[in-house]
C-alpha cells in the first residue's frame, strides 16, 4: 500500500482499526491508565520505575501488563496490595474496570484484627 509523502498526521480513518488505534497509541491520542506502584516494588522488580501507562481493560489486565515486563511483579501485587482505582480502594479488584484515564494506585494492605 503506498504511503504518503505529505508532513504531518496520517489520515486516521482511511487506515484499518489496528493500524489507527496503533498510530493514534504512538502520537500520544490514545489515552492508557496511570499506574503507580510502591517503592518497595519498584525497587524490587523494575529498578526504580514506578509509573507505568498501560491500556488494560481490569486490573487483572494491568497485573498481567507488569508481570509479564516484569516477572514475579504480578504475585507480588496479588498477594500483598490493595488497589485504589480513581481514588476508591478495592480490597478485591480482579475484575474491577479501568478505563483509558484512570488512575490505579497499588497500596500496602493494611491489617487488621
Amino acid at each position: 500500500r503506498p504511503r504518503s509523502t505529505v508532513k504531518g498526521p496520517p489520515d486516521v480513518a482511511a487506515k484499518s482499526p489496528g493500524e489507527s488505534q496503533q498510530w493514534r497509541q504512538q502520537s500520544g491520542l490514545l489515552s492508557m491508565a496511570k499506574v503507580v506502584i510502591p517503592a518497595s516494588l519498584s525497587q524490587q522488580f523494575t529498578g526504580g520505575k514506578a509509573e507505568f501507562e498501560i491500556d488494560a481493560k481490569t486490573i487483572r489486565g494491568v497485573i498481567r501488563c507488569l508481570d509479564a515486563d516484569f516477572p514475579g511483579l504480578g504475585k507480588a501485587i496479588e498477594i500483598d496490595m490493595a488497589v485504589a482505582v480513581d481514588g476508591e480502594i478495592y480490597h478485591d479488584p480482579l475484575l474491577e474496570s479501568v478505563s483509558p484515564n484512570s488512575e490505579v494506585y497499588f497500596l500496602p494492605r493494611i491489617g487488621g484484627g
